[in-house]
């Protein structure tokens, strides 16, 4: 059986010899291992990024090329952690222990970064930004943050990390957020019932379940075993926006938001995502993954354009 290729990876696989630095282990809130690489520029940085990877990927397909020239031509230590379940992260495959932990763990990695570097004597702003499903789990990791600020007025002085914008790339916006390109092959098979069934039982019942398979092609996953074919109930719903037009319009109410998405993306309505900012750019003959290669371009003058205000 053959199988769906929804996008390209042309791009991608045109930069495979690219630097990839052997990743940092750091403990999770459950002393879960999360795997993270890290590029620092050769001169004084002026940010910090930490930048999450698509669906069933990990940070090194294609991410750190993105992470190195964000580093080399803008100044920017750039942070790209394997989500648990992911890369090489500890965990069980493509699964998260509860939706939350995930959650928790982007808050984990922002933390390490910004104590990171500030015991090197770097005091600079940090960012959070992701690709795809990435982008949705920085939605999804931003309302949760708020909700925690909210609840407790000292969370932000006792550990939580203050974000100084947030930057989404082709961001995967979910299924309510009316941006499925018409006639598209699905990057992903469904099935709708565990997440019925675990919702239903307040997150006790299949939470575990393989409810989204990724269509990597079999060559890939062969080749790259880093990769994951699939996202448990758990995974899908952590880096799901569950309300992507309320969530976005706090987002930007907050903080600066940055929104790109490529003119020939396979996947989504370009003009669809592009509406859930005013501030968004479409990036001319882009599409779904190539837009990863050259998303320095756009993403590194926005911040330090952010750092001159």
């Amino acid at each position: 059986m053959v199988q769906p290729q929804s996008f390209s990876f042309q791009e991608i696989s045109a930069h495979s010899d690219a630097p990839l630095p052997d990743p940092v282990m750091v403990k999770a809130s459950d002393l879960t291992k999360l795997a993270v690489r890290c590029y620092r520029p050769a001169s004084q940085a002026k940010a910090l990024l930490v930048f999450l990877h698509g669906g069933g990927a990990h940070s090194g397909a294609g991410y750190h090329v993105l992470a190195e020239r964000m580093s080399r031509d803008h100044g920017i230590i750039v942070y790209t952690p394997d989500l648990r379940g992911h890369g090489k992260s500890a965990g069980t495959k493509g699964d998260s222990p509860n939706v939350e932990q995930v959650w928790k763990d982007v808050q984990t990695v922002l933390t390490f970064a910004k104590r990171q570097e500030e015991s090197n004597g770097i005091n600079a702003p940090l960012f959070l930004g992701g690709h795809s499903s990435g982008g949705g789990l920085v939605l999804n990791y931003a309302t949760w943050a708020a909700r925690k600020a909210h609840k407790d007025k000292d969370l932000f002085s006792t550990g939580f990390p203050d974000i100084a914008g947030y930057l989404l790339l082709s961001p995967e916006l979910g299924y309510k957020s009316d941006t499925r390109r018409p006639g598209r092959v699905d990057f992903a098979r469904v099935s709708v019932l565990p997440f019925i069934v675990n919702a239903l039982t307040a997150g006790r019942c299949l939470g575990h379940s393989r409810a989204v398979q990724f269509n990597y092609p079999r060559e890939l996953l062969q080749d790259d075993p880093s990769m994951s074919s699939f996202n448990t109930v758990n995974m899908a719903t952590a880096i799901t926006p569950e309300n992507p037009k309320k969530q976005m319009e706090d987002m930007i109410d907050e903080k600066p938001v940055g929104l790109w998405v490529g003119e020939k993306d396979e996947l989504f309505d370009t003009e669809k995502v592009r509406a859930y900012s005013l501030s968004s750019v479409v990036v001319p003959e882009a599409n779904h993954l190539g837009i990863v290669v050259n998303a320095h371009l756009w993403l590194g003058p926005w911040i330090e354009e952010r750092l001159s205000k």
